[in-house]
This record gives C-alpha cells, sequence and structure tokens, in this order.
C-alpha cells in the first residue's frame, strides 16, 4: 500500500466486464462467491461513504441495502436489496426482501446510513429498525420449505450498521486485500543431492498478471525442512493474529474490552498508509487461493496423492494392487459426467483404509522426486 510502484496497479473491488475474462477481479469468484464480510465493504462516492448492510436511501426516493460493490464501465455499482416499510404494532420498520436483487448504479446512491432517521426528510422509519429479512425458501433440518416467511436479521446490529464502518472510525476508505498464497518445495543444498525444504510465499491477488509474478512483488514467509505445509500454515495464521492485534492500534481499546481472544481480533483488520490516497486506510486481507502443483495441493487437502492406489477423487480408477501384484481390469480414466457423482466420504476413507501397500506416504514425496538425488 506503502510502494508508490505497486499501489497504483492494485485493485480493490472485482469488476463486471462482460465475457472478457483476463483478471482476477473478473472472475465470478471474486464478484459473487467470495465471502461478503471480507470483500470491499465500502464506496466512496462524492466524498460520501457507503457500507454494505447499511440502508440507504436513493435519489429516486427509493430504500435499498447494498451487499457488494462492484465495477461496472468505470463506476461503482451496487448489488443490492429491496427494503419495504412495515408496521408492526406501534412500531415502524424495514423488511429486507433478500429473494429481489436490483443493480443500482453510482448515481443513484443519495443518502447513507445515520445522515439519516425517522421524521427527517419524509414519514420514514428509522434505518436502525430493521425487523428481518423476508425469505422465500426457508431452510429447515436437511430440507428447504417452500413458503415465505420472515426471519430475523443477523447481518449487522441495525442499531450501530456495519462493523467495519464502526471499527474503520474516521477512516475514509476500508479496502479488502486478497492474496495469493503459494508452497511449494525446494532443495536447499547447492549440489544435486536434494534436500527438500517446504517454503511459503504470498503476492497480492490485485494485481495484474503480467505484475504479481515480479520478484518485488512476491513476498516470502517462511521455509522449513523439518515442518509439514500444514504445520507451518498453523504458524502463518498465527503470526498473521499477531499482527492484527499489533497494527490495529486506533481500536486496542476496543479489542480489549470486547475481544475474547486473539483470534476474534483477526476481524479488526489491519491498518496501513496508503500512498496514493496519502492517507491511513484499514485492509482486510484475505486468502483468495492456496497455490501450488498437484502433490502440494494433496497434502493441503490430506489426500493419499497421486501416487497413491485410489488416486482420483472423481472416479475409481485404480493402481496396482501389490496384495495380488496384478493390475485391476481397467485403469482408464472415468468422464466426470459419468462418475455417478464422484466417490463419496466413506468411498475414500474405505480406499485409504484398504491402501496398505505403502502408497499412504506418497503425498509426502513430490513428483519431480523430491525425495531422490538428482
Amino acid at each position: 500500500m506503502a510502494n508508490p510502484h505497486v499501489r497504483p496497479h492494485l485493485h480493490f473491488y472485482p469488476e463486471d466486464a462482460g465475457k472478457t475474462v483476463n483478471e482476477y477481479w473478473h472472475a465470478k469468484h471474486w464478484h459473487e462467491v467470495a465471502d461478503p464480510s471480507l470483500v470491499t465493504p465500502m464506496a466512496l462516492v462524492n466524498n460520501t461513504c457507503f457500507f454494505v448492510y447499511e440502508p440507504i436511501i436513493l435519489s429516486g426516493g427509493g430504500v435499498v441495502m447494498p451487499y457488494r460493490w462492484f465495477m461496472c464501465n468505470g463506476s461503482i455499482t451496487a448489488h443490492t436489496w429491496p427494503l419495504r416499510a412495515v408496521k408492526r404494532g406501534n412500531d415502524r420498520g424495514w423488511i429486507v426482501e433478500e429473494f429481489h436483487m436490483v443493480i443500482v448504479p453510482q448515481g443513484e446512491l443519495f443518502i447513507p446510513f445515520g445522515s439519516w432517521g425517522a421524521g427527517q426528510l419524509r414519514p420514514l422509519p428509522s434505518p436502525k429498525c430493521i425487523f428481518g429479512m423476508f425469505m422465500p425458501v426457508t431452510p429447515h433440518h436437511s430440507y428447504l420449505i417452500f413458503q415465505g416467511s420472515i426471519v430475523l436479521w443477523t447481518r449487522t446490529n441495525s442499531e450501530i450498521g456495519n462493523q467495519w464502518h464502526v471499527i474503520a472510525g474516521g477512516a475514509r476508505h476500508v479496502y479488502s486485500f486478497p492474496i495469493w498464497l503459494y508452497c511449494d518445495d525446494v532443495s536447499g543444498n547447492q549440489s544435486k543431492r536434494w534436500n527438500k525444504h517446504y517454503s511459503f510465499l504470498f503476492s497480492a491477488a490485485g494485481l495484474p498478471c503480467a505484475l504479481f509474478q515480479y520478484e518485488y512483488n512476491v513476498h516470502f514467509l517462511c521455509t522449513s525442512n523439518i515442518a509439514a505445509p500444514l504445520e507451518m500454515m498453523d504458524g502463518v495464521v498465527s503470526q498473521l493474529e499477531y499482527v492484527f492485534v499489533s497494527l490495529c492500534y486506533r481500536t486496542t481499546a476496543y479489542i480489549l474490552m470486547h475481544c475474547e481472544s486473539h483470534r476474534e481480533a483477526w476481524n479488526a483488520g489491519v491498518w496501513a498508509w496508503d500512498c496514493v490516497l496519502e492517507d491511513e486506510v484499514l485492509v482486510i486481507p484475505f486468502i483468495a487461493a492456496l497455490l501450488g502443483d498437484n502433490p502440494m495441493q494433496s497434502e493441503f487437502a490430506c489426500h493419499v496423492g497421486p501416487g497413491g492406489k485410489m488416486l482420483c477423487r472423481i472416479c475409481n480408477v485404480k493402481g496396482i494392487d501389490t496384495s495380488t501384484n496384478e493390475s485391476q481390469p481397467s485403469t482408464a480414466l472415468t468422464p466426470i459426467d459419468d462418475a455417478n457423482g464422484g466417490r463419496t466420504t466413506s468411498d475414500s476413507i474405505g480406499a485409504s483404509d484398504s491402501d496398505g501397500d505403502g502408497n499412504s506416504s506418497a503425498s509426502n514425496t513430490s513428483a519431480d522426486g523430491a525425495s531422490t538425488s538428482g
């Protein structure tokens, strides 16, 4: 954020580019799949801050609840839910219609939460009084009930608004910062003898593909020839928790009063200096993806690995059974469409238990001969 060579290239919002998908911010993951609590929660329009999950009055008089921001044709746009004013006894409040999504361009954003209240402009209910969400489909145990019902609003505390709005205090910018986290095994020797070291690195997912692999954009985290990747991952998580507690100096009192553990302090974000805005900003880092080759992905997933007898999660392809020293009738890959939904968890556990010929250790050996000499 403080590097003048990097900051101008960073992106903090997903973008609707039509059918074009050249960068991560063009992809569906950031735009639709990523946790809404981790993506950029605010938009600055005409020097006014608008946050998700806070009611907004539109220029046309309507009231909506934004839940995602994205870029479209170079301007901020919002995915929103309409709000319907209702009366319950002597109280008047809002019902969020989550079944109906409305796209609102930045030109229609008018009055944010906190700048209007009951009786200010016209007889509108207070924005702090949200009765609930109207859901046409209600989850019940393991099935769905197809009838309209109102469920309690739990996404925010309607009295105070979005948590990031509260934590940011007077800050005008709160940004999401997705990262690529990468792990692979490398040799620690200068000779041809392989000496496996696992190394973790990360880079900003908001950078263009042409830039994020530049050496000064790849940041080293840790390396070890003793600890396994998942053990190292635990250390990375602990370090991030420590950094969040250390850097959130503006909210230290809040953390000490309200957070019961360092894990909860993770939700406080990280304060950083923005060299473009020349101001402090609150950054919300999240891992967009864990990158690695097939053996490393198997390691992350606690999978038997490509050297196992039951090496595929989709189909029932098998390797050589050493107990009979014969091949199974078919080792051809099964198309996904013909895989009958894939192997179930119980099938995978059974296959793992029956793989008693030493193949279960294959996940500790990379495909490039990591445990052998060069």
